[in-house]
Order: structure tokens, then C-alpha cells, then sequence
């Protein structure tokens, strides 16, 4: 019998990680939700393993999904966030790009870094 992955089973509860997403020292002028990132759940029913970075309605996002060793599995596409959000909640598709980057506070710095050098 084959078995599937299953991401699911990677939390039991509400991820710690997708709180503290843009934690640290930031100004009204650096603060990534003053310029319009947002980090949510990629789709209903993910809330506990899934999330996606972006902007509404402009291209470059990404799916967030932590990993047991205390780092975070990014996938990086130049779609907008609803779309990608549709593709996963719909069996996905290949990533424009993977990384893998430290679960630390403010972990999404480095990931709005990453969408903007590959959607430039």
C-alpha cells in the first residue's frame, strides 16, 4: 500500500511559527504590513500547517510549511496569493523556486526578500 504525505500531520496546533512572521525592530517604513504583505492561511482548513505570504492582487508569494528540524520549507511562485492559494488548496503545482530559511522572529523578512528577487 502506498502512503501519501501528508503535511497536515507536521503540527497538532496552531503553528507558533506563523505568529512571530515579521517580529523584530521595525519602523512604520520598514514594517512589511504597513506596505501591504500579509501572511494567512494558504486555504481553509491549513491553518495549521500552511500559509502563504503576499500582497493581495499583485504577483510573487509564498507557501510556508515548517519543517520538524526548526526550519521553515518555502515555496516561492510569481502568482498572486488568491491564485496560489486556489492551485494548493487544488493539489498544487511546481514552484517557481524552494528555499529553506531558520525558524526564527521575523522569518518573513527573509521571505519577502526572496519573492521580491525572483518577481523583479
Amino acid at each position: 500500500m502506498e502512503k501519501t504525505f501528508d503535511p497536515k500531520l507536521l503540527n497538532a496546533s496552531r503553528p507558533h511559527w506563523a505568529t512571530y512572521w515579521c517580529e523584530g525592530p521595525v519602523t512604520r517604513v520598514t514594517d512589511p504590513m504597513k506596505r501591504g504583505w500579509r501572511c494567512r492561511p494558504a486555504f481553509k482548513g491549513s491553518e495549521d500547517y500552511c500559509y502563504i505570504i503576499g500582497r493581495p492582487g499583485i504577483g510573487g508569494c509564498a507557501s510556508v510549511i515548517a519543517m520538524s528540524r526548526g526550519t521553515l520549507d518555502v515555496a516561492i511562485y510569481e502568482d498572486t496569493p488568491k491564485e496560489i492559494s486556489s492551485i494548493i488548496s487544488n493539489g498544487g503545482r511546481e514552484a517557481d523556486a524552494y528555499r529553506e530559511i531558520d525558524d526564527i522572529p521575523g522569518w518573513g523578512f527573509k521571505v519577502i526578500q526572496l519573492i521580491q528577487k525572483l518577481c523583479q
